[in-house]
């Protein structure tokens, strides 16, 4: 599967100040999980569903500089059952639902909730979060009320916002959304723009992504 700036943006902004557990929901080829270890993130579990995928995750893993820190689980979410919470649940879900399905398998797994629901999602989320634990989702902006209804069913609660359009005059398609436990804290919204011409990053994208894209490595 290929790697989208969009997801590449959300694991450039992950909430690791260092040390945390992550586990990584339908990691796919383990670029989440990547992006968190290399922030400081102590460890991370990613969990995927087709072996095709962690097959590709596994693989990626040993070829990074942290292979000590990085396991891949295949399997899905609903019945993983590990010993530990973790401090940060990531997962960039399924949510192509309203679009036609693609003839590709594997495509169509990666990309539509057949196999992971939203409720499916809050409950492993819930279940795997800690106490101080923070829910990091990357959805169709469409979908906030749906998600934010959702988790207050599970006590939590969206403590962040961060919108992202493709260039400045674009709608808000996608947002990252970061949901925790905690019930005093005050909603921060902020958005991204990402492009300022065709293939051309804007000063704020670049500042997220220059640590991640060779395109910066001269920066």
């Amino acid at each position: 599967m290929k790697v989208c700036t969009d997801t590449l943006l959300f694991g450039a902004s992950l909430p690791i100040m260092g040390g945390e557990s992550v586990i990584d929901i339908g990691a796919g080829t383990g670029i989440l999980s990547l992006m968190a270890i290399q922030q400081g993130a102590r460890h991370a579990t990613a969990v995927e569903l087709t072996p095709e995928a962690a097959s590709d995750c596994r693989e990626n893993f040993l070829n990074s500089p942290w292979a000590n820190q990085l396991c891949c689980i295949e399997g899905d979410i609903q019945s993983f059952n590990p010993s530990q919470r973790y401090d940060r649940v990531i997962s960039n879900p399924p949510f192509f639902f309203k679009q036609q399905k693609s003839t590709n398998q594997l495509r169509r797994t990666a990309r539509h909730d057949d196999r992971l629901s939203f409720a499916e999602l809050l409950i492993a989320a819930d279940q795997l979060m800690t106490d101080s634990g923070i829910l990091c989702l990357l959805l169709p902006y469409y979908e906030r009320d749906n998600i934010c209804c959702l988790a207050n069913e599970f006590g939590l609660q969206l403590d962040r916002l961060i919108t992202l359009r493709s260039r400045a005059s674009s709608a808000i398609k996608l947002a990252i959304f970061w949901f925790s436990r905690s019930s005093d804290k005050t909603l921060s919204e902020s958005e991204i723009v990402v492009y300022d011409a065709y293939n051309q990053y804007t000063a704020q994208s670049s500042h997220y992504l220059k640590n991640y894209l060779l395109r910066f490595r001269h920066c």
